[in-house]
Parts: structure tokens; C-alpha cells; sequence
């Protein structure tokens, strides 16, 4: 798979962390011109020089997903700085732990526009690009809690089966075409999230074993790029 990328620009959100972080690597390893976003600023700026000792070009672009305007923003400066998007990986994603009358509706809702109208923010601004260009792929990182179920987290499964289905409805709707729409879905993953996330029960949350490293996410990453499916899962 040695620069299979190369000459593709790719931009990862979520990128200052975990499987972001680690995808980031992967694409760089590839030969990808990368567009990195995350909203912390230092530990992204970080992951992009990682993709430059790499060998890559990358840049850094602090940008919260939430926010409609920060990511059209987002593509519209890469476009403008390289002319297309190739591929998007949407890997953005927030956590709170807490049974559901323990979870305010707030930190609810705040998992929520991260964690699904990142995607369809990220989506709506990219399909007018790619519609002109036909082509693109957009590679969703979900999670097996896409599919599942799990008890404490009931405003991430909530966020991760929506954005799922919106994938799924894209991908009928573009099927076909050259745009396509891709779901990787991982199971545990022992990443920041767990510790960065909101906490209401009073006990430290942990990812459950047998878990899957980071490294091994981020390349299913760029395979689910290279090759997109439906789903493709990571792990047990």
C-alpha cells in the first residue's frame, strides 16, 4: 500500500488524538497532502509536524465541527489551497459517561453536534465540490456502539447510530456515482476519549478489554479510504 495516496489531499478531523491521530500517520506514511483539524490547537499542531517528519505536507486547521461555519470554513480554505478534497475522514467525536437521568440534556446535545452534526455539517459542504468534480469519499469513523448498544452511554450511542444511518441513506443515494460513503467501525478502542469525556457517575470510566490499538485503527482507516465498503470493521 507504499503512496497510495500520493498526490490525494485528505483531511482527517478529530485529528490531535487517538485513531485521528494515528490515521493521520498512516496517510502520511502513504504519500497524502494532509488538512488536520481538531479544536485543540497545540496537540494538533503537534500531529501535523509528526505527518511532515513523515515526509508529508501537512497543515493545521483548529476547527470545532459543531460549529456549521468553522467547517465550511474548513473546506473551503482547503479547497481553495489545493483545489479539491479527495477524501474526508469524519473521526471527530465526543463521550459522556453517566446512566441517562444521570446526563444533562446539555452534555447530551453537545455529543450530539459533534458526534452527528459534525458529519452532516462536514457533508453538506462537501457535496457541492464533489458533485462538480464527481468524485470523493467520505469515511465515517463510527464505532461498534454504532450498531449496539451500551449502558452509561446513552447520548454516544444515540450520536454514533444517527450518523450511521445518515451514511447508509448517502451511500444509497450516491450509489452509483463516483462519490461514495464508507463506515469503519471499531470496537474498543483504548483512546483519550474515555478520560477527556464528561464523567456523572463518580467512577473512572475504562475502555472494556480485549481493546485495539490505536495504530491498528488508523491503518483500517486508510484501507476503509483505499478500498471503501459499506462497513468495515476493527477488532471483536
Amino acid at each position: 500500500m507504499a503512496h497510495r495516496f500520493r498526490g490525494k489531499i485528505v483531511v482527517v478531523t478529530g485529528a490531535s488524538s487517538g485513531i485521528g491521530r494515528a490515521a493521520a500517520h498512516e496517510f502520511a506514511r502513504q504519500g497524502a497532502t494532509l488538512v488536520l483539524a481538531a479544536r485543540s490547537h497545540d496537540s494538533l499542531e503537534a500531529a501535523a509536524a509528526e505527518c511532515r517528519a513523515l515526509g508529508a505536507e501537512a497543515v493545521a486547521i483548529p476547527t470545532d465541527v459543531a460549529d456549521e461555519h468553522a467547517v465550511r470554513d474548513l473546506v473551503a480554505t482547503t479547497t481553495t489551497r489545493f483545489g479539491r478534497i479527495d477524501v474526508f475522514v469524519g473521526n471527530a467525536a465526543l463521550f459522556v459517561y453517566g446512566l441517562f437521568e444521570q446526563t444533562p440534556t446539555e452534555a447530551f446535545k453537545r455529543v450530539v453536534d459533534t458526534n452527528l452534526y459534525g458529519h452532516l455539517h462536514a457533508i453538506t459542504a462537501l457535496l457541492p465540490h464533489w458533485k462538480q468534480r464527481g468524485e470523493g469519499t467520505y469515511v465515517l469513523v463510527g464505532s461498534i456502539q454504532s450498531l449496539l448498544s451500551a449502558p452509561y452511554q446513552s447520548a454516544y450511542v444515540t450520536s454514533k447510530h444517527a450518523a450511521l444511518g445518515l451514511v447508509d441513506v448517502l451511500g444509497d443515494e450516491f450509489a452509483g456515482t463516483g462519490i461514495r460513503f464508507a463506515a469503519l467501525l471499531p470496537s474498543t478502542i483504548d483512546t483519550p476519549i474515555y478520560q477527556n469525556g464528561a464523567n456523572y457517575t463518580g467512577k473512572t470510566s475504562h475502555p472494556l478489554p480485549p481493546t485495539v490499538s490505536v495504530e491498528r485503527a488508523g491503518r483500517a482507516v486508510v484501507r476503509t479510504a483505499l478500498h471503501p465498503k459499506r462497513y468495515r470493521f476493527v477488532g471483536r
